[in-house]
């Protein structure tokens, strides 16, 4: 990648790779946390008050 006329290292491509494998790493594991929660609510939400 050519940014401003200068040549950047296969480093900052690394970097970005792991950042969105952590990503990933990250949704799977809060997709289902969310699921999981969602379907053990005690109360429906119409009974909640403000």
């Amino acid at each position: 990648m050519t940014v401003l006329g200068k040549e950047s290292s296969s480093m900052i491509a690394g970097i970005a790779g792991l950042g969105h494998i952590f990503l990933t790493i990250g949704m799977v594991l809060f997709f289902p946390a969310l699921r999981h929660g969602m379907q053990h609510t005690k109360q429906p939400l119409e009974s909640v008050s403000a």
